[in-house]
């Protein structure tokens, strides 16, 4: 085609894979003012296996297959994991109508060759189907070959079992025809099924079909920044004008497995192209067809290059291209993928999720709470959130590359919502509440259970009557936290959340009702964590805020006294020593909720950091958090206890009739 650039007003198009770089270009270029006469497309017919006939494959419940991560693929399993495997056996193991011909399925998921060593090529995924699967018929295709071979040849044609590679089923230069070759193998082997090994030479206008037997099942795998034409120019090795072979073979569609964006793209690429098609024949010329905004069915071509690296479009098609949200639903590779990371789904993304909900002792929802892969590894290997991983996966089989792809493919948002988990330098991982609030299950009211503040008032009053209405109690009523009850220590996960949320202290701005309604909650909460556990808590709310700080060690201070009505009260500091009944009466005329943070008996000793050693052993943010509060509690109240102290001195003077010392009088 000659440059762009030196094109005149009109140009004339067929419709193409790289048809969307060629409009983009034409937008560079100053040169987008085409109507819709200018560009001829080619109108398929009823015989033509198009895009929405290519599905994905199902496990037994009828729930879609994809390829989850990149690494899913890899040299450890010979770039074929459980999935592609089932494939490969529902492709070898089909049975043709009378009259029709075996299953055609085209792998491309390693470029190498002939590589030797650790690194799996095509000719090894060759050999391993021979190995799972006698009857079935291997070809390569490589830029330099064609090879192909029968494990199990027939008797009158033994030399199709030489080694793959090796004459006479070799071939090379002009006799490097793929059709031409098929129809040889249909000839002797009709009912067998063939399975065809390449990657570059899949993306190429090769047809991989002869005139009876034509692709039934398809395993895709290209790596990120593979251009969106070449993707569906590979696809496109499963489609073309044969759906009567096909249905003629026992196939109704195409079985594709690949990842779940590139599916999505897939299926979406021709159907957007068709609305910029009638966008112009509504009268929009093309630069106005592109530049409106589309439908979220479509907004699944994020993160793909346009055309070639070398053009350079990813800008211009990020600031021309617009999409809606898409609906929950309207994309099958967007749907899957929110469905593993929901709360019914299962797979290695739940699992990191789950652990970046519920598996830290600290928040994970912003940078500086990020995390790194190896500490998400460390916690996975220890199996307690192995119930969230498929079936026969166990954390301490993992490894890093696993865990970090994982996180890539959670880092990139889909046409449902945006990221998962977002990514510091260094880098460092932190959950992103509004790609996780999106997936299912995991809306407002069961948002993770480290974000209580985004709880909407009505939502935390709602749960506090849950808490008071006496039907739940011991561990029953913990369970209305939402925590997972798995695994140790997850009713101290569970009062941490619910004390948080509930805390009296949070709600004295709110009026006297909802003090008092939290006031029971918060009691029910934590009679139901000493019943649940037999222990009395000493769970400090929230180490900076020092409001829920005294007020936790005032319930201590309270439920202390209500134990033991004679012991002695520290009175902030001074010498002061008095009986809990008398701190009452002292305190009974302010606005009882709870003591003072000075009230509290037998205050702990902190630790503090020993000069000398290393920055390990110094106190944590924690411990100086509480060492900051304890001391501000302190002074405050022994100023205020100093101040009532002179003020009595002063009322007894008075009562003296003993004049106040002034500075003005004779010596």
């Amino acid at each position: 085609m000659r440059e762009l650039k030196e094109l005149g007003p009109l140009c004339q198009l067929e419709v193409t894979a790289t048809l969307l770089a060629i409009y983009m270009r034409l937008l560079r270029f100053d040169q987008a003012s085409v109507p819709s006469g200018d560009i001829f497309y080619v109108e398929a017919s009823q015989e033509y296996v198009d895009a929405r006939m290519l599905v994905p494959p199902s496990n037994s419940n009828g729930d879609p297959l994809f390829i989850t991560n990149e690494s899913d693929l890899n040299n450890n399993n010979t770039y074929a994991d459980h999935k592609v495997r089932a494939m490969w056996k529902e492709a070898a193991d089909h049975e043709p109508p009378p009259g029709g011909y075996g299953a055609l399925l085209l792998d491309a998921t390693t470029a190498a060759v002939r590589a030797g060593g650790r690194t799996v090529g095509i000719y090894d995924k060759a050999k391993l189907v021979m190995r799972l699967h006698p009857n079935a018929i291997v070809v390569v295709v490589s830029g330099a070959e064609i090879a192909w071979r029968a494990a199990q040849p027939r008797n009158d044609r033994p030399l199709d079992a030489n080694s793959l590679g090796q004459r006479p089923n070799m071939f090379r230069g002009k006799l490097k025809i793929f059709t031409e070759i098929l129809e040889d193998i249909d000839i002797y082997y009709p009912n067998r099924p063939v399975f065809v090994f390449g990657y570059s030479q899949l993306v190429r206008g090769i047809s991989y079909r002869s005139r009876r037997r034509v692709p039934s099942h398809f395993v895709l795998l290209y790596k990120d920044g593979m251009p969106l034409c070449r993707l569906v120019q590979a696809a496109g090795r499963a489609m073309g004008e044969q759906a009567s072979a096909l249905r003629a073979n026992g196939f109704d569609a195409v079985k594709l497995l690949t990842q779940t964006q590139d599916f999505d793209a897939i299926r979406a690429y021709p159907e957007f192209l068709n609305a910029i098609k009638e966008r112009m024949r509504g009268g929009m010329a093309l630069k106005e067809a592109l530049q409106t905004r589309f439908s979220g069915e479509f907004n699944c071509f994020n993160g793909k290059t346009v055309g070639q690296k070398k053009l350079h479009l990813t800008d211009l098609v990020q600031q021309t291209l617009k999409f809606d949200m898409a609906q929950p639903g309207v994309l099958i590779g967007a749907t899957a993928e929110d469905r593993a990371m929901g709360t019914d789904g299962k797979g290695l993304t739940r699992a990191v999720l789950e652990v970046l909900i519920d598996g830290f002792a600290h928040l994970v929802y912003g940078e500086y709470e990020a995390v790194t892969a190896k500490e998400i590894l460390g916690i996975l290997e220890e199996g307690a959130f192995d119930e969230y991983l498929e079936q026969g996966q166990h954390g301490k089989d993992l490894g890093l590359p696993d865990i970090r792809s994982a996180l890539k493919s959670m880092g990139r948002s889909n046409a449902h919502r945006p990221a998962v988990v977002l990514k510091t330098s260094g880098p460092k991982f932190y959950l992103n509440s509004e790609g996780v609030d999106r997936l299912p299950g995991r809306g407002t009211d069961h948002r993770p259970h480290h974000q209580p503040t985004q709880l909407t008032e009505s939502q935390i009053v709602d749960l506090m009557r849950k808490l008071t209405d006496g039907a739940n109690h011991g561990s029953a009523l913990l369970k209305l936290s939402g925590i997972p009850s798995h695994g140790a220590g997850w009713q101290d996960k569970a009062y941490k959340h619910l004390a948080k949320l509930v805390h009296p202290n949070k709600w004295q701005r709110h009026g006297g009702q909802l003090v008092s309604l939290a006031t029971k909650a918060f009691q029910a909460v934590q009679n139901a964590k000493h019943q649940s556990s037999g222990q009395a808590s000493t769970f400090v709310p929230d180490e900076t805020d020092a409001e829920a700080v005294a007020a936790q060690r005032e319930a201590a201070a309270a439920a202390a006294a209500d134990d033991d009505p004679e012991e002695p009260v520290y009175m902030g500091g001074l010498s002061t020593v008095a009986t809990n009944s008398s701190a009452t009466a002292v305190s009974s005329s302010a606005d009882p909720v709870y003591r003072s943070l000075g009230a509290a008996p037998g205050l702990p000793t902190l630790p503090t950091p020993t000069p000398g050693v290393t920055g390990a052993s110094f106190s944590s943010t924690r411990t100086l958090h509480l060492q900051r509060a304890q001391r501000v509690f302190q002074d405050s109240h022994a100023y205020e206890a100093a101040l009532r102290a002179s003020q009595e001195v002063l009322t007894s003077i008075a009562h003296l009739g003993v004049p106040p010392d002034n500075d003005s009088t004779d010596d």
